[in-house]
């Protein structure tokens, strides 16, 4: 300050020295008092609207970008642009953002002639700003919550654990600790790995804790993530992956930052029946687990009854399922820990017994007295267990002491035991001998048959409208039938019924007449 006196005063003493007459003088000092105030004011008053300019373009601009109901980020690595407006991130086109600040500002008469230094330092800011930066609102977060509840998970504490361990992974925390994942959810995890590094270009992974089986790692490390059923079925949940994945990352890191990680989060869960299935294998060992399986199935000392190694392979099986756990050990290492504990000789287990595998032995011979195999014929699950239940039922001796089965352990040991696949609901190629569906069909039919004939009204009908009175005919007392499926009998009318008859799926009036 001092320097930059001294150098204007010298510049004065120039001047004066160089201009050495009394009338220049005077012109100097005239313009010192009268023209040079002038300008200095002139100046102060244009640096203060510029800096008052300066001031409402950037409150502007911070106004803009953080109080509008529309928030704005950029994901630099594949140069998109997002908006969020308080429900849904969404990808945004740069134009039209542009459009939208300059629409805005032409509202602003004290900012129109900077409108297009307000657009570019308003697009420089978004560019600079983290998509993980924008909070997700409530709207956002309830929605991803919901449908993570109600499809993929069985409770809302596992749906957030999960939405947790995802932020967490994108974010690489917690990178000691796995996550043990059903195979059933593989899909959906690689769906979700895809999305992220589609958008993201590989700075971001959301897949960096999961397995699918265990594979001898340390149980210390290693949390149970325990899906719904409905995971498997990709159909149900892809649409909806797709269209918020940028909402289902968003709620994830928000989630991740809030409750610092997700092993933190286990200890917010107020059940402790949910914290105990995360942490299941948590201070666990192979001999622990085995004592666990034992006693869940039912294993007890039983003089002169065995246990087959693929009757123990079985049981394994249903214990995890049960216990809604993926493979926790390997078998060959639960076999040798069993066989530390009960005698064992020629691939069996001796003098030991379960309730689970008695019910097996019925259900046997339930399998190889009544099931038949015949080609392009099928069967449901659900008629099948229940023909079984009612056979159970039947027999006093089975009936007494609780055989019946649920159709989800009727299922499983079907598929494990005869290696049956099956589609959809129902088993190909095979039936019942207690139910002859066909005999059963046709008795109704024939009975239709003559009613359309003698109806008053022609009689042309839909195959939908026919299975709906067989449905009737069947409850009769007269009957009593089982009912089959409208799949079945859309298939066996077709079969039964010539051709010349059918006609885009309706029944002419002269096959009832014939």
């Amino acid at each position: 300050m001092d320097n930059i006196k001294l150098d204007a005063q010298k510049t004065m003493n120039d001047l004066f020295n160089k201009y050495n007459k009394l009338e220049l003088y005077n012109k100097i000092n005239y313009y010192i008092k009268k023209e040079l105030p002038e300008r200095l004011e002139l100046y102060i008053k244009k640096e203060e609207r510029k800096q008052q300019i300066e001031e409402e373009i950037d409150y502007y601009i911070t106004d803009f970008l953080i109080n509008r109901s529309e928030k704005y980020v950029y994901i630099s690595r594949s140069e998109i642009y997002i908006k969020y407006d308080g429900k849904n991130f969404q990808i945004e086109n740069e134009s039209n953002i542009i459009h939208t600040v300059l629409q805005d500002i032409s509202e602003k008469k004290n900012l129109i002639h900077w409108k297009h230094k307000i657009k570019n330092l308003i697009i420089k800011r978004i560019k600079d700003t983290c998509f993980f930066s924008v909070i997700p609102e409530s709207n956002t977060i309830q929605k991803i919550l919901s449908f993570f509840t109600t499809t993929l998970f069985p409770n809302k504490e596992l749906s957030k654990y999960f939405l947790t361990i995802l932020g967490d992974n994108i974010l690489k925390k917690n990178t000691n600790i796995l996550h043990i994942l059903d195979s059933k959810s593989k899909k959906l995890i690689q769906d979700l790995e895809f999305r992220i590094c589609d958008y993201f270009k590989n700075v971001y992974h959301c897949n960096n804790s999961f397995k699918f089986a265990w594979n001898n790692y340390d149980y210390e490390i290693c949390r149970i993530v325990t899906f719904s059923p409905l995971v498997e079925k990709q159909d149900i949940w892809i649409n909806f992956i797709k269209q918020n994945f940028l909402n289902i990352i968003s709620v994830s890191v928000y989630y991740s930052k809030r409750y610092t990680s997700s092993e933190n989060f286990i200890n917010t869960i107020p059940s402790n029946i949910i914290k105990n299935k995360i942490n299941f294998l948590k201070d666990k060992n192979s001999e622990n687990i085995i004592d666990i399986f034992i006693d869940n199935t039912n294993i007890v000392n039983s003089e002169n009854s065995l246990i087959s190694l693929k009757e123990i392979h079985y049981l394994w099986k249903i214990f995890l399922n049960n216990n809604e756990l993926p493979y926790i050990i390997f078998l060959s290492k639960a076999t040798n820990v069993l066989k530390n504990k009960f005698e064992f000789k020629n691939n069996k287990f001796l003098n030991i017994k379960s309730h689970y595998l008695e019910k097996i032995k019925i259900l046997e011979k339930f399998w190889k007295d009544f099931i038949v195999k015949e080609n392009d014929e099928e069967i449901e699950v659900s008629e099948l267990c229940d023909i079984y239940n009612q056979w159970i039922k039947s027999n006093n001796e089975y009936n007494e002491l609780n055989y019946f089965l649920d159709e989800e352990f009727f299922t499983r040991y079907i598929s494990d035991f005869y290696e049956i696949e099956i589609k959809g609901k129902n088993i190909e190629n095979m039936t019942c001998s207690l139910w002859n569906k066909k005999l059963e069909t046709n008795n109704i039919l024939k009975d239709l048959k003559i009613k359309y004939k003698f109806s008053q009204n022609l009689y042309e009908s839909s195959v939908d409208s026919i299975y709906i009175d067989y449905c009737n005919t069947c409850s009769n007392k007269e009957y009593n039938y089982k009912v089959v499926s409208k799949g079945w009998f859309t298939k066996y009318i077709n079969q039964v019924i010539p051709e010349k008859y059918i006609i885009k799926n309706r029944i002419l009036n002269n096959y009832w007449r014939d």
